[in-house]
């Protein structure tokens, strides 16, 4: 089992599909551009240069290094002086275009570079992982043979119950009826199928048909889940029939019920092999990374955390579900909602205001109504709201009516009058009571 194929490897399979080593080598020799350049002048013997583009050396090292990274079958196709050339090519073709791309700002743009960063910390990624991951465990040959015990009824590590059986093959249902008839009664079954049996693959030897799956695969027959069916239903011994076949009519007789046994140690050993090395893989894979974590000072900052993954809703969504709400307790829960989870919104101080107006106006509690308001004036003395907060806490407890928007359509709920509400769109649940 190898590194590519442990959950490790799952984990970084978008980073294996990011192959631009060439980017990010070029990355690398841009951002360095003047020391590598000024280190390569004097250090490269102009004997070992074979081209130059825009002033930059391709060497014979760089042309041989470049062999090295490719594949043994590959690196034959430049084994000739025209394979190497066409190498060359190959290469200076790549800075032409490289240095027409960075002049052009390519690796500049946002997208790229995103691109070249992940590229470039993915290759550090799997080379690390890679070497940490060469010191997870082997099974060990007990823990082998203890999962084999353990496991040895399972489906995977059991031959298939089969069935032998053998045939006699007809053109016709009638036949085969008038056969089974005659082998019930007692008349030989090998003598039959020679004299009369159409598949010449097995008349001559009792019609032996060999192992049956419940597939229905038989050797002479290729699959006839028909077959395969009725034997499988059938008792040692007994003739089932007519069967219909692409091939004809069939009377079948099960001569062996099979059962499915335990395959031995050396053959399950492969797939056993393949399973533990999954899970200590696994296992060694996060123990590591719980070390790596602990070494990095790794902590989550859960309320960002919870927000992120519950999709917190906005200022104006929860202003919005805190009207729809059905109870003036749900309505006041909701506003209420809005100042403690965006006290800085544009909605705070309307949300603040609502609080107070479902205490008094539906809920005739204007203790807290009054503390509601007060909490708007001291909170948010310059929303434009604070002068019908102060004239709530005015009036709230006579029977005078405002005159002023209010922040959602409420009807004042005492018996004397509701208010007509009219909408405005341009604010979010504003409606205006008029007295």
């Amino acid at each position: 089992m190898t590194f590519r194929h442990s959950t490790a490897r799952t984990l970084l399979v978008a980073a294996a599909l990011l192959a631009l080593p060439y980017v990010v080598e070029a990355k690398k020799k841009d951002d360095d551009k003047k020391s590598s350049t000024a280190a390569k002048s004097t250090a490269t013997d102009p004997k070992d240069i074979l081209a130059w583009v825009d002033g930059q050396p391709i060497t014979r090292q760089d042309l041989e290094g470049r062999l090295d990274d490719l594949s043994p079958a590959y690196r034959t196709q430049f084994g000739t002086p025209e394979g190497r050339q066409k190498l060359l090519d190959g290469m200076i073709e790549e800075r032409v275009w490289m240095s027409a791309a960075t002049k052009a700002g390519v690796a500049a743009r946002p997208e790229v570079a995103r691109q070249i960063e992940a590229a470039e910390r993915n290759l550090v990624i799997r080379t690390y992982l890679g070497d940490v991951m060469q010191g997870a465990p082997a099974p060990s040959d007990s823990a082998i043979q203890a999962y084999y015990n353990a496991h040895k009824t399972d489906p995977m590590f059991q031959t298939g119950e089969t069935r032998r059986a053998r045939h006699i093959q007809v053109a016709t249902e009638a036949q085969a009826k008038d056969v089974l008839r005659r082998v019930k009664a007692g008349a030989d079954f090998a003598a039959l199928a020679k004299t009369l049996s159409k598949d010449g693959a097995t008349k001559n030897v009792g019609g032996e048909l060999g192992p049956i799956e419940r597939s229905g695969m038989i050797a002479s027959l290729g699959r006839q889940p028909a077959i395969a069916e009725s034997v499988f239903a059938a008792p040692k011994g007994a003739f089932v029939g007519p069967i219909k076949t692409n091939v004809g009519w069939h009377v079948v007789q099960v001569e062996e019920v099979v059962p499915a046994t335990a395959v031995s140690l050396d053959e399950a050993k492969p797939r056993i092999v393949a399973v533990i090395s999954r899970q200590m893989q696994e296992d060694y894979y996060k123990a590591q990374l719980a070390k790596a974590k602990e070494g990095s000072s790794f902590r989550y900052n859960q309320a960002v955390v919870d927000s992120f993954l519950h999709g917190q809703k906005s200022s104006a969504d929860l202003f919005r579900d805190a009207q729809d709400a059905s109870t003036a307790d749900e309505r006041i829960a909701g506003y209420e909602r809005v100042v403690q989870q965006y006290p800085h919104s544009e909605q705070a101080p309307q949300a603040q205001f609502m609080v107070g107006f479902v205490y008094s106006e539906e809920k005739k509690d204007y203790d807290k109504a009054e503390g509601a308001f007060k909490k708007l004036l001291k909170d948010y003395p310059k929303s434009e709201l604070a002068h019908s907060a102060q004239w709530m806490l005015e009036n709230m407890r006579t029977d005078a009516l405002p005159n002023f928007d209010l922040p959602g359509g409420v009807h004042r709920s005492n018996d004397a009058a509701t208010a007509p509400v009219k909408t405005d769109s341009t604010k979010t649940g504003s409606a205006t009571r008029k007295p």
